[in-house]
């Protein structure tokens, strides 16, 4: 069964728009700077008992849609966790992403790994 997918945002002094996407059991946040039209993805999180469910891939779904209702012409993002980059790597294809270091898993009950060195680049006036 589909979650719903909140999406609030506020604006900064400076005009960038700070945007939260949510699930019940997982968020994205991410920072639009409108001068530029660049969306950047801050951090995603799912909680750990509901990875694997597709709670990342709807928030990063998610993230493309708002990034382009806000007319953003780039997308990106620094990624430095295994789980993270196999999230994205589905949503945005291999193509869009520079694998540095790819990382291991974080086994069950230890704090989160970041041992990834990854970058997504996403020119969105490309993507149909």
């Amino acid at each position: 069964m589909e979650q719903p997918v909140t999406v609030n945002f506020d604006t900064d002094e400076q005009g960038r728009r700070i945007f939260a996407i949510t699930t019940k059991h997982g968020s994205l946040d991410a920072t639009f700077r409108p001068e530029i039209a660049w969306f950047c993805i801050a951090n995603v999180d799912v909680e750990r008992r509901f990875r694997g469910r597709g709670t990342a891939k709807m928030l990063l779904e998610q993230s493309i849609k708002t990034a382009k209702e806000n007319e953003a012409a780039l997308m990106y993002s620094a990624i430095t966790s295994r789980e993270c980059l196999d999230a994205m790597t589905t949503v945005f294809g291999l193509e869009a992403i520079k694998v540095t270091e790819q990382g291991t898993y974080t086994p069950d009950g230890e704090v989160d790994r970041h041992d990834t060195s990854a970058a997504l680049w996403l020119i969105l006036d490309e993507q149909a």
